[in-house]
């Protein structure tokens, strides 16, 4: 993938990525604010062509937030979903 337009302000990061796979080209917008520290948002615009499973665009939101250290078995950077998964 590539990334383009890379913009840094306070408490904000935004970049333009494209990534081919295969036949199928992605474009997104990517937007990230927070204090990075103890939370961030990030927000990503897609764009699929040739669709994707009938999909021309999503809009995924993902947020995140400090919540404490690390429990026994969890390493830095490991994530709980809901349902108790844990992935790294």
């Amino acid at each position: 993938c590539t990334r383009t337009n890379v913009q840094r302000g306070p408490n904000r990061l935004s970049f333009d990525s494209s990534c081919d796979f295969g036949t199928m080209k992605t474009t997104a917008k990517t937007v990230i604010t927070g204090d990075f520290n103890s939370a961030y948002k990030m927000e990503i615009q897609s764009r699929y062509e040739p669709p994707m499973m009938g999909l021309k665009e999503g809009t995924t939101v993902m947020e995140a937030k400090w919540t404490g250290a690390c429990k026994p078995g969890q390493r830095p950077g490991d994530v709980t979903v809901p349902g108790g998964m844990t992935m790294n």
